[in-house]
């Protein structure tokens, strides 16, 4: 199946980090107000931490 929206690749990718056993929720979807000509933009951060099991808990004397 093809992506073709920004909302469909959001998904997909959210689905492939609960199917790793990944935590999604460091993935955020920016919504940025539309610009003169009326393109609407949009921006995806992808949190650069290292991926973590969402039950693991964070090791002493780490930033996490």
């Amino acid at each position: 199946m093809a992506i073709r929206t920004l909302t469909e690749f959001l998904e997909a990718l959210k689905a492939r980090h609960r199917a790793r056993g990944l935590d999604d929720s460091l993935i955020t979807e920016l919504t940025e107000p539309t610009d003169s000509s009326g393109t609407m933009r949009y921006g995806v951060i992808f949190n650069l931490r290292r991926p973590r099991l969402k039950d693991a808990k964070p090791k002493a004397g780490s930033n996490d």
